[in-house]
């Protein structure tokens, strides 16, 4: 009997006990539709976020607090108090390497809109520079001067998404209330660069600006007013833009070395640039969508064991027919290879049966939730090999003990 005949054989004898099959191949199913889904978020939302690090460009670093570099992923270095300062900004702006930085400060508080109930939005306090650093555009209105920073003038910019839902008409010229004082909105905010990861221009409806604000929904004050009202001096951390993708490297080295000095040898801050964020998050996720998948191989481990039972059952119940099969000639070899085949053809469907269902639930799962998915031909490789794989070992007892059977014996047996 060929490898042919024994695939079409084995598909016969599946089919000759349809519902044992299905339930059999379960544990298979199931396996291989979470590794497959599970490996498919996790590809689709590293390759946006790829596509979002690298819509800042090459020669964009940023500065932020506690030391994360060289995959340290310390969450206590990372929620650490940042010790970053406007004047550590300043000082940032005057290497020659440096076109323009722009600190960060993430303002808490409710405001009270013109149009419906105060809530806590996102609230951001830069300077002038940031419009330049991330390509901000004012589409109406004008946006942060040196004057609004040098006056801690009491003006604020909204973002698009903002405009339409707190305010009637056009917001340029109304005001809103932060923290007991007024503010004049003077522009409003559109952007095609990610910030925060999220907020493209077609609506800013991806996975990871659903999952994390974006400009597009934020206010925007002067950073000198945000430290005048709060009183407060801590940065979030600095957008620094070099002058060429040349001197990034040179210029992350002098500001690694300026930052040391004035922060008298403390490594408190990181300073990284958009490769090793997609570093970082690489790591991050892999070790994640690791731990994922190995829970979910366990399903695969189920249902080998599944198949090894039911194969068993199998060689029971068909010791007749290998008694009269040895009888006319057949070989140890070939009663172990039509068992062998028959495990993995039944590993094998169930495999493909995961897989088809992995594939309606992601394009569930993009469309319903907006999480970005991706099955790459590494992942079906895998599911597809593993599948075939657990039905060879699992199949491996069933069928020597079949091929082991004296056929005297079998012909006897009831």
């Amino acid at each position: 009997m060929n490898i042919l005949e024994s695939i079409r054989f084995a598909f016969s004898a599946l089919w000759a006990n349809r519902m044992r099959s299905v339930l059999t191949m379960l544990g298979i199913i199931i396996g291989v539709f979470s590794v497959i889904t599970l490996m498919s978020i996790g590809d689709g939302v590293q390759n946006e976020f790829s596509s979002a690090v690298d819509s800042f460009g090459g020669n964009i670093a940023i500065v932020t607090a506690g030391d994360i570099e060289g995959g340290n992923m310390d969450p206590t270095a990372m929620m650490s108090l940042s010790a970053l300062t406007m004047e550590d900004s300043d000082a940032i702006e005057a290497l020659e390497s440096v076109k323009a930085a722009s600190p960060l400060m993430i303002v808490p508080g409710a405001i009270t809109p013109p149009v419906g109930d105060p809530y806590l939005p996102l609230m951001v306090a830069t300077n002038d520079r940031m419009a330049e650093i991330i390509d901000m555009n004012v589409i109406e209105g004008r946006s942060i001067t040196e004057q609004d920073l040098n006056d801690k003038s009491r003006v604020i910019l909204v973002g698009r998404d903002v405009a339409k839902i707190d305010f009637e008409g056009s917001p340029v010229g109304q005001t809103v209330t932060l923290l007991e004082t007024e503010f004049e909105v003077i522009g409003i905010l559109e952007t095609d660069i990610e910030f925060l990861g999220g907020g493209s221009e077609e609506g800013g409806d991806s996975f990871l600006s659903g999952q994390m604000p974006n400009l597009h929904e934020a206010y925007v004050i002067p950073i000198t007013t945000a430290q005048d009202v709060l009183d407060a001096l801590n940065i979030f951390r600095i957008n620094v833009e070099f002058e060429t993708t040349e001197v990034v490297e040179q210029g992350v080295e002098e500001v690694n070395a300026l930052m040391l000095d004035r922060h008298k040898g403390v490594k408190d801050f990181s300073v990284l640039t958009t490769d090793d964020l997609l570093d970082l998050f690489n790591q991050f996720f892999d070790i994640l969508t690791s731990a994922v998948v190995g829970i979910a191989a366990i399903s695969l481990i189920v249902g080998g064991i599944g198949i090894m039972n039911i194969m068993l059952v199998s060689v029971t119940e068909r010791t007749r027919e290998i008694g009269i099969r040895k009888a006319l000639g057949a070989s140890g070899a070939n009663i172990l290879s039509q068992f062998i085949v028959e495990s993995s053809v039944l590993s094998f469907t169930g495999g493909f049966l995961g897989v088809a269902l992995s594939y309606l639930a992601t394009q569930l799962i993009t469309n319903l939730y907006d999480i970005p998915t991706l099955i790459t031909f590494e992942a079906l490789g895998l599911a597809f090999g593993v599948s075939v794989f657990v039905g060879i070992i699992f199949g491996i007892m069933p069928a020597s003990k079949a091929a082991r059977k004296n056929p005297i014996e079998a012909l006897r047996y009831e």
